[in-house]
Order: structure tokens, then sequence, then C-alpha cells
């Protein structure tokens, strides 16, 4: 494994090689031995220090197995340098539509011993042909505050990006309810229910969709999701993030007797669909965002030789900012044209423009691309190409104008 990894918190590019080597032997009828190292060839990476791992399964029973793992990490510089772990894990059928999952986890460090673990119960209802119903239960024990190669876990309200990996899981109750409907090939439908409850703050989260054919050549789809806030630390309800909200609507036109022409209509319509928190320390504040977003393209191809592709899109977004006191609205418009001629059995030639514009912030973009396709299966095209592209905007100083071209190269895959 080689990593080139920029650390925007150090701003240190840092190298590194590994080389992993893993071990599964089956010592007797109930006892496998485990084994894995990571070993570094140079100088250690902090995030991904060299590590061996030594572990033994004993299967006490077909549904119960006790697992002893060992964990050694290779840098001296990394706290704690070893982790001792006992795992208990049940995997147990009590019916056929009844499963049992527990775990339960005794750590040990430089910090003493710690115990986390975890049940669950998840049940199958058949109420009728096609429809079913599915019932959830886990409860978390034991904070799972723990060790990790890049540092130690801990609860925080905020995590962007990959800092997520230094989240760990908190005590708490987990209910869930699911309706599924599936025995008409033309329409399917489901929904679902899932409430978390904690002493760090607790969050709920409704979906429901249902796709189905209007026609031979007609198919829609709507989805509808609601997320209220999952802020461990803030316990002020001022202070949490707000609750968002988001239905799609889409429609697809296909004839499955000819594939001239395909298209494609879709509507989103979102509440706070991205909480940007006001000030980590002062709360997220009682700022409020809805976004509309109309989109539609078509595909024309009226023989193997020509193709056609059109789109435009359009995104309306009204902002009240409670904290700043502003209400701003403004909209983007997106317009995209395509034609290919496939000149030869393998090759194609490709011409394309594309056009934005925000007329609230005297924004303009329009790029053109003239690239060259080589088939080197009929699902596998390789393409080279360059793109010629033009900004104006207020902000770009004086001349309020730039231009930006370049060569690029890309794959497409179809899937058949």
């Amino acid at each position: 494994m080689y990593r080139d990894r920029n650390d925007r918190v150090s701003g240190d590019d840092v190298e590194s090689n590994q080389i992993s080597a893993g071990l599964t032997w089956p010592l007797a009828k109930k006892w496998t031995l485990r084994a894995q190292t990571d070993v570094t060839l140079g100088d250690e990476d902090e995030a991904y220090p060299g590590q061996t791992v030594v572990g033994l399964d004993w299967d006490v029973l077909p549904e119960v197995t006790l697992r002893f793992a060992q964990r050694f990490f290779h840098d001296d510089d990394v706290t704690p340098d070893s982790l001792t772990s006992v795992d208990a894990l049940v995997n147990y059928d009590l019916t056929d539509n009844t499963h049992l999952t527990g775990s339960y986890s005794i750590l040990g460090a430089n910090n003493g011993m710690s115990g986390q673990g975890a049940l669950g119960l998840n049940h199958r209802i058949n109420i009728a042909p096609g429809l079913r119903a599915d019932l959830g239960f886990q409860r978390i024990f034991g904070d799972s505050i723990s060790s990790i190669t890049g540092g130690n876990q801990f609860v925080q309200p905020y995590a962007v990006g990959q800092s997520a990996a230094s989240l760990g899981l908190v005590s708490g109750t987990t209910y869930t309810m699911g309706l599924e409907y599936t025995d008409n090939p033309d329409f399917q439908a489901s929904a679902r229910f899932e409430h978390r409850d904690s002493d760090d703050g607790d969050n709920t989260v409704v979906t429901a969709s249902a796709a189905g054919k209007l026609s031979s050549a007609l198919t829609t789809l709507v989805r509808i999701e609601h997320a209220n806030f999952a802020n461990f630390t803030n316990d002020d309800v001022t202070n949490r993030l707000n609750s968002s909200t988001s239905a799609r609507l889409g429609l697809a036109y296909r004839n499955p007797h000819s594939d001239k022409f395909n298209g494609l209509l879709s509507y989103e319509y979102a509440i706070n669909p991205s909480s940007t928190p006001d000030d980590l320390l002062v709360g997220a504040g009682s700022d409020s965002i809805q976004e509309h977003t109309l989109a539609m393209e078509g595909i024309y191809a009226p023989s193997w030789r020509w193709e056609f592709y059109g789109k435009y899109a359009l995104r309306s977004t009204n902002a009240d900012l409670d904290s700043l006191n502003v209400t701003s609205s403004n909209a983007i418009h997106l317009g995209q044209l395509r034609a290919t001629h496939r000149f030869a059995y393998r090759w194609d030639v490709t011409g394309e423009v594309r056009y934005i514009t925000q007329p609230e912030t005297n924004y303009d973009e329009v790029g053109f691309a003239l690239e060259a396709g080589y088939y080197m299966t009929p699902e596998l095209r390789l393409g080279v190409g360059n793109r010629f592209a033009s900004i104006t905007d207020r902000s770009l100083g004086g001349t309020g104008y730039r231009s930006d071209d370049g060569p690029y190269n890309g794959k497409t895959l179809k899937v058949n």
C-alpha cells in the first residue's frame, strides 16, 4: 500500500509504504487462529502506523463465538502502544423470521479496562403475499470511546469529512419499523421509521419511497426523507441543528420497442439540505434554507452513428438567515448540449457546450469541449479531448473575465 497524504493540520505532505499480510489457520474443529501485520517501509505515518494483530476464535456454540485478540502498534509514539480485547459474538436465528444478534467486548489499554456491548433483535412479519413488516430493536451499552490509529475517539457535536472516524458510540437504544410491498412488478413501495434515544440526545429519521410503471414506457419514482437533529453535546434546544426534509419526484421515458429517444424529468424540494452552524461555540442558529430543483434531459439517437443529448436544470434557493437578519433568494440555470458522431465501428467524435448562469450575481460561464473516443468493447469507451471555457463574474476584478483551457481524458462504462 502506497499513500500520498496531505495533512491539513500540519500542512505536511506525508508519504508512506506498507506491506500487509494476513493468516487464517483452523487449529482444530472449534479453534481458529487469525493474524495480520502491517509493516511500514521507511518513516511511520501517524494516521496509519504499523501494527500487528493476533487473535484466537473459539466457537463455543454454532451461534456463539469468543474472540481473544491482541493488537501491537509498531510506532513508539502511538498511545497506547497495545490493545487487548475479548469479544463475545452472538448470531442466532430464534425462528425463521426472528434474528438475534449480540456482542460484548472488553478492551484493555494504558488507561485500564472498559466494556461495551450491543444487543439487537429483528423480526419480520409476513402480512400478505408481497407485503411484509420489519421490526427492529438494538441496545448499545457502555460508551464505545476507544483508541484508533489516528488518536482517541471523543464525543463531539460536529464531524466533517474524514474526521467522522473520531466519532465514538454512546449508550442508547434504537427502534426501527419498516413496511415493504413488492408483490406487483409494476409497483413497489416501502416506508421506514427509525428513532434513536440516548442520554446525549435523540433523533428520528423517516423515509418513504414508491416506484411504478404508469405505462410500458413511462416509469415514476417518488421518495421522501425527514430527519431531525443528531447533535451530541448540545443540550440546549436552540443550539441544535435544524431538521432537514427532502422530497424527490422522477419521471423516466423509455420505449421498450425503440431506443431512439429516452427522457428523464426530475424535481426535488428540500428544506435545510445542508446545515452549517453559525458558530461552533454559540450554536447552530435558527436559519432556514429552501431549495427547488427542476431538471430535464433527453437522448435522441436516430441511428447507431449519431447521438444527441440535451439537458436543462434550474435551482431556486430561498434562505432566511435569522442570525444575520438577512433574507436572500437566487436561481441558477444550467444548459448542456452534446452531439456524437460514430464515423467508424470503434471511433467517434463528440462536441459539447455547457452554459451556467446566476443572474442575481451577474455570473456567467460557458464551456466547449471537443473529444475523440475509442470503444475497447461495445460497453467501454475511452476518450481524450480538449476543453475551452470562459467565465464572466463581477468578483474577478477589473476585467470580470477569465478563460480556462486544457486537455482531459475519461472513460465511460455502459451497464447493459
